[in-house]
C-alpha cells in the first residue's frame, strides 16, 4: 500500500495553502503504519539542492515520485497493494482522514 502526498516545498508560509501541513501528516502517517510506503512529490520550480533541503528541514522521508511543475498542491493518493487508486483528495487532508482511510483499506485487504 502506498501513501502519495503532492506537495509544494517553495509555499511561502504566509501563504498558509496547507502543504508543510500535509507533511507533517505524511511524516505521521509513515510513523504509524510501517506497512505503508509513503512517497511525496514537490511541484516547485525549486532546484534539487534547494528541494533537498527544504524536504529535510519538513522532516519528509527520503523517498520521493517527480512531479510536474503547475500541478496542484497539496493532495494525497492512496494505492492498494496493486497500485489502483483507492482514495483521492486535493487540499489539505487532516491526519484522522488519512488514517481513517488506511485503516478501512488495510480492513479490507486483511478480510
Amino acid at each position: 500500500m502506498t501513501l502519495l502526498g503532492t506537495l509544494d516545498l517553495n509555499e511561502v508560509r504566509s501563504a498558509r495553502l496547507g502543504s508543510r501541513s500535509q507533511a507533517v501528516v505524511l511524516v505521521s502517517m509513515h510513523q504509524q503504519h510501517p506497512e505503508l510506503e509513503v512517497l511525496w512529490r514537490d511541484v516547485s520550480t525549486l532546484a534539487p539542492k534547494e528541494r533537498a533541503n527544504r524536504a529535510v528541514s519538513w522532516g519528509l522521508p527520503e523517498a520521493q515520485a517527480d512531479g510536474l511543475p503547475g500541478e496542484s498542491a497539496p493532495g494525497l493518493t492512496l494505492y492498494d497493494p496493486q497500485g489502483c487508486v483507492r482514495w483521492s483528495a486535493q487540499g489539505y487532508q487532516g491526519a484522522s482522514v488519512v488514517d481513517q482511510q488506511i485503516r478501512a483499506l488495510l480492513a479490507e485487504q486483511s478480510d
